[in-house]
């Protein structure tokens, strides 16, 4: 019958037919069959479903189908020790989902298998301050706090990747220090002057001047805030 399904849908004319087949399809180790479109490779996979794959597990995120997730973690293979998890890449597909910022997948695989040391070598606090993902942020606080303060220079990492004022805001209110005037230098070549205002207004120490190496890309209006404040701006 589900040989037919994607037909149904064409006739009904319900719109994104695709997904809507993966969304509402039923996790099983039949192998799915569809003659006019390709469908995912963990609708393809079978029995093959019950042997760990990132492979598999990477597309499973791709399409945001975490009903399909919890359907492979029926399996023992996927709740295995950290040592093997770790070899087989499970890594990877945590960074997958970071980068796709689906937080219901990401929270369910750190929930799971994740070795609670491991992540303080990770670079995960440093993916979802790129990604200007508070939720993760909040969730790793919550979860982990005393490894989020051994974090250093998440304030550094922030105003180097340009993150938003959500992000800025939910590490001053973790205790993350404000420490640096090389904040400043990060926020200006980013043109961000809204970042500019929130160093000031939080009291991060002020540079004499700020180095730039073009500064004709810079915003004047960014240039023009730091001279108001004292800060001098200087070409290379």
């Amino acid at each position: 019958m589900k040989y037919i399904i994607y037909y149904i849908l064409e006739y009904l004319m319900i719109d994104d037919s695709f997904n809507f087949l993966i969304n509402f399809s039923i996790p099983s180790l039949e192998i799915f069959k569809l003659d006019k479109i390709k469908l995912p490779i963990f609708m393809l996979a079978g029995e093959k479903l019950k042997i760990f794959n990132t492979d598999i597990m990477k597309s499973i995120i791709n399409f945001n189908a975490i009903h399909w997730l919890k359907f492979i973690y029926l399996f023992d293979s996927y709740n295995i020790d950290q040592i093997t998890c770790y070899k087989l890449g499970y890594d990877e597909v945590i960074y997958k989902a970071i980068n796709n910022n689906n937080n219901e997948i990401l929270f369910y695989l750190l929930n799971r298998n994740v070795d609670r040391d491991v992540l303080y070598y990770w670079n995960i606090y440093e993916d979802a301050i790129k990604m200007n993902n508070v939720d993760l942020l909040e969730y790793l606080y919550n979860t982990f706090p005393q490894k989020f303060k051994l974090k250093k220079n998440l304030f550094y990492w922030a105003t180097l990747k340009n993150a938003n004022l959500n992000i800025l805001n939910c590490l001053l209110n973790k205790d993350c220090k404000l420490d640096s005037p090389t904040y400043y230098h990060h926020c200006l070549i980013n043109n961000n002057i809204q970042n500019l205002k929130f160093l000031k207004e939080n009291n991060c120490p002020l540079p004499n001047n700020i180095i730039v190496n073009n500064i004709d890309n810079i915003n004047i209006e960014c240039i023009d805030y730091l001279i108001s404040i004292g800060i001098k701006v200087k070409k290379n």
